[in-house]
């Protein structure tokens, strides 16, 4: 019974000293707010960004692109309408988690700026959410979304190739603004659940990680 004892407290240890890891690896990634210096080598009809030798683009639209890094691990990245709407037009707009992911499954966060290719202040918020195993991404800027699904060993990467695609990217705002209205917010948000449905394996369908939103995004 103590060797019982001993090797369960040797086992939260262990849980607690990789979640301080993970914490600090990923501080130290998002303390790099200088502008990115990759060079843009891929654009679309609203956002030009630099995409990583190492990531591939499985599939694309107008407003967002799926890529996968190392086979497994994918990523979505999408113009945030919502975002460039409110940023424009009220000085006062607060990034926010978009309500996708259960709350209670979120185990880091950091909200911070990093600086564009023009010196600006870009401010952004990441959320890192884990269901058992699995890993769920969320970064939020005025301009763009990027959501990332991994395995714990791949969580550093991930963020890191997020975090050198977000500083790179570079949103057509007036564009946004011409062709597209607050309307169109709900339609956008039912894209980004299909897209997230056919990334997901079948062991961890989307539908058992997002949360009810107002009944409109969880109805496929």
């Amino acid at each position: 019974m103590k060797f019982v004892k001993i090797l369960l407290v040797c086992i939260l240890l262990c849980g607690c000293a990789r979640s301080g890891d993970i914490n600090t690896s990923l501080d130290n990634i998002f303390s790099d707010n200088s502008a990115s210096k990759a060079r843009t080598n891929n654009y679309a009809n609203y956002i030009d960004y630099y995409e990583p030798s190492d990531i591939h683009e499985l599939d694309s639209d107008e407003l967002a692109c799926v890529f996968v890094l190392n086979d497994d691990s994918k990523i979505i990245m999408n113009v945030n309408i919502i975002g460039v709407i409110n940023g424009r037009y009220y000085e006062e707009y607060a990034l926010a988690d978009d309500g996708f992911f259960d709350g209670s499954k979120l185990i880091y966060t950091n909200n911070s700026f990093f600086y564009d290719r023009d010196n600006n202040e870009v401010s952004y918020l990441f959320n890192l959410y884990e269901y058992e195993n699995r890993y769920l991404m969320h970064f939020v800027d005025t301009y763009i979304n990027i959501y990332g699904y991994c395995e714990e060993n791949e969580i550093e990467l991930m963020a890191l190739k997020i975090f050198n695609m977000a500083k790179s990217a570079e949103v057509d705002a007036d564009g946004v603004l011409a062709n597209y209205s607050s309307r169109d917010v709900i339609e956008y948000q039912k894209s980004t659940v299909n897209l997230f449905e056919t990334i997901m394996p079948v062991e961890g369908r989307i539908d058992d990680m997002m949360i009810e939103n107002d009944g409109s995004v969880s109805d496929n």
